[in-house]
C-alpha cells in the first residue's frame, strides 16, 4: 500500500487526486467489513496520477472511472512484469480506446449507451477490493450485455 506522506507523493496534484481515490473506494462498501478496501497499491497510485488530468475530480462518475481504468492499468502491467515482459511494451489499446470514449475524447465506437453509468463503475470497483480482500483474483470483462445489445 501507498505511503502518502513518503517523498514521492509531494505533488499536491497527486496528493489530492489520491485522496479522492481513497475516501471514494472506501465508501463504496460501507456494509462490508472495514477490512474490505485497504488502500490502493503503489502502482495503482501511479497509474491514478498519471491518467487524473483526463479526469473531473468532482464528478462521482469520473473519480469512479478514474479508480476503474487505474486498477486496469495497473493490473495489466502487474501482469506483464510476472510474465517477464517489459511494462513498457505491454498492448493498451483495448484499454486506451475506452478511456478515449468513455471520457468523450474519441467518438463512440458503440452506441453511446452502451457506456457504463455511475452505478455500473461503483459495482465494477466495489467488486475488484472485495475479491482482493477475500483473496481472489479479480477478473475483468469489457463486454455488451445482452439488454443492451
Amino acid at each position: 500500500m501507498i505511503e502518502p506522506w513518503s517523498e514521492r507523493w509531494r505533488n499536491p496534484v497527486d496528493l489530492e487526486t489520491l485522496f479522492v481515490l481513497h475516501y471514494t473506494a472506501q465508501a463504496l462498501t460501507p456494509f462490508k467489513p472495514i477490512s474490505v478496501f485497504k488502500g490502493l497499491t503503489e502502482r495503482q497510485a501511479t497509474w491514478a496520477c498519471r491518467l487524473s488530468n483526463l479526469f473531473n475530480l468532482s464528478s462521482r462518475r469520473d473519480i469512479l472511472m478514474l479508480l476503474w481504468f487505474s486498477l486496469q492499468y495497473s493490473d495489466l502491467e502487474r501482469d506483464a512484469e510476472s510474465l517477464g515482459h517489459d511494462p513498457n511494451d505491454i498492448y493498451t489499446g483495448d484499454y486506451d480506446r475506452s478511456l478515449m470514449e468513455w471520457t468523450n475524447r474519441l467518438p463512440p465506437k458503440y452506441p453511446e449507451d452502451t457506456v457504463p453509468d455511475e452505478m455500473t463503475f461503483a459495482e465494477w470497483v466495489a467488486g475488484y477490493f472485495t475479491d482482493v480482500a477475500e483473496g481472489r483474483s479479480p477478473m475483468w470483462l469489457l463486454e455488451r450485455r445482452d439488454d443492451e445489445a
